[in-house]
């Protein structure tokens, strides 16, 4: 038990000090901050995913029911904020918004690094846990990503609450399923790549780890009535079976349509004419044409038609594209999968690249670093282990997420990287502590059976 309270508490003080060393990156960053607010060039409100902020102020219920472009749950934080620091100008209402946006970026940054250490000083000990939880608390990727104003930190913390607990149903039998379906439904409101497949998929790992066929039952029966109810919700509103109607846009980029293009297919069509819009009353969230600071609503019920119209476009090109040529697009996609996750929207953060750690981390984490680490430590996890059902388990889920990252999208692949990097830091951090104390007590017991043998030979 006091060992537990020790854990607890060394998790209390990393996440703290991972929560201030952020506040102190973005303190002594400040002076190049846009408007004295902004560490990149583009608000909350400017983000193609998310809804306008007076919508979530006014009508918060309502506006969330009516989200199609993205699962409501980065527009859920939003409203939250909008409604603990309301107020009637709507521009400071963004600043307020973001501001706090950037405070919870800098608490799941300590958060990070706390479920890492707890997780380590379960493989490894809790002094390697508490320093590599640090090094990967000053991961540029980290400070980046706590700076950009969309749901990617909140994805990555997510991905890696799940993995554990997933993980954790392995180290311990007989644990319940109930938390990691409880992470996985967070995930699905939270992050488009979570869809109906993803059930499969971590129903096949759940069998893979031997778990109770009633256990995996309960986590099927829960997970699976959330998407179910949800994405009949989606079909009865507007016609998809996904959390994201963005799909449409997504998937005609893989096929080699730029979003200059399609930006021009939206134009040459009227995406915004008032024609199209129905007359039946509806939610200021589907009609309002414009944010706040002149950037397109894409949660227009317009947006939603042209997409669908665009995985019409998407089946097309597909078929008329010969497969040599759709290889060589995820080829590209997965070079752009494993560039630095820095890299993304390059040029528009104003103080990533004044970090001097920045090109070592960028180095470790990206080609061919990071494949050539993933691979030999895999390699080793398997000879030591030798054993292919837990390791095909653990895998199954990252797995899919590199997929659809890749094969989904095109351009920004490498902030989808950073989904499962604290789970690639993980694995190797561990593998490499594992290799390291095995190689010490060899060399230990050799030279002891040396010493030994000299002092025989000396009797």
């Amino acid at each position: 038990m006091r060992e537990q309270w020790k854990k607890i508490a060394v998790c209390a003080i990393i996440a703290l000090l991972g929560f201030s060393f952020q506040m102190w990156i973005e303190h002594q960053m400040r002076p190049y901050a846009l408007g004295g607010v902004y560490f990149h060039r583009w608000s909350s409100e400017r983000m193609m995913q998310t809804v306008p902020i007076e919508d979530l102020r006014d009508h918060p219920f309502n506006t969330l029911f009516n989200i199609h472009i993205q699962p409501p749950g980065f527009d859920a934080i939003r409203s939250l904020f909008a409604q603990i620091r309301s107020t009637n100008d709507v521009f400071s209402l963004v600043v307020r918004v973001d501001e706090s946006l950037y405070v919870l970026g800098a608490m799941l940054n300590g958060l990070m690094g706390a479920l890492i250490f707890l997780w380590l000083s379960r493989l490894t000990k809790p002094w390697f846990g508490m320093v590599a939880a640090a090094l990967f608390i000053a991961h540029p990727a980290c400070i980046f990503y706590a700076t950009i104003l969309d749901a990617t930190l909140v994805s990555t913390v997510l991905i890696l609450v799940m993995y554990y607990l997933l993980w954790r149903l392995r180290d311990e039998p007989g644990s319940s399923t109930i938390p990691l379906a409880v992470a996985v439904v967070v995930l699905f409101f939270t992050r488009a790549v979570f869809q109906w497949p993803a059930l499969l998929v971590f129903g096949a790992s759940l069998f893979l780890l031997k778990v109770p066929r009633r256990e995996i039952g309960i986590f099927l029966a829960v997970t699976g009535a959330v998407f179910c109810l949800y994405l009949g919700k989606q079909y009865v509103q507007f016609g998809i079976l996904s959390t994201s109607s963005f799909s449409g846009l997504n998937l005609v980029k893989t096929a080699g349509w730029p979003d200059k293009e399609y930006s021009a297919y939206l134009k040459g069509h009227d995406v915004l004419d008032p024609a199209q819009t129905p007359d039946k009353p509806m939610p200021d969230v589907l009609v309002r044409k414009w944010k706040m600071d002149g950037s397109p609503n894409f949660n227009h019920v317009a947006y939603l038609w042209k997409n669908k119209s665009l995985m019409k476009e998407y089946k097309k090109r597909v078929a008329a594209t010969a497969i040599g040529d759709i290889l060589t697009i995820y080829a590209e996609n997965m070079a752009t999968y494993f560039m630095p996750s820095t890299t993304f929207e390059k040029g528009k953060h104003v103080f990533i690249n004044r970090l001097a750690w920045k090109g070592v981390y960028d180095t470790v984490f990206s080609w061919p670093v990071l494949p050539a680490l993933l691979t030999f430590c895999g390699c080793y996890w398997l000879c030591v282990r030798w054993d292919f059902r837990t390791g095909l388990a653990l895998l199954l889920p990252s797995a899919f997420i590199a997929f659809v990252s890749i094969t989904c999208e095109k351009g920004e692949n490498m902030r989808y990287k950073f989904f499962i990097e604290p789970v690639f830091y993980i694995f190797i951090a561990s593998q490499l502590y594992d290799m390291a104390a095995r190689l010490f007590r060899f060399g230990y017991r050799r030279r002891s059976s040396v010493e030994g043998a000299g002092a025989k030979s000396s009797m």
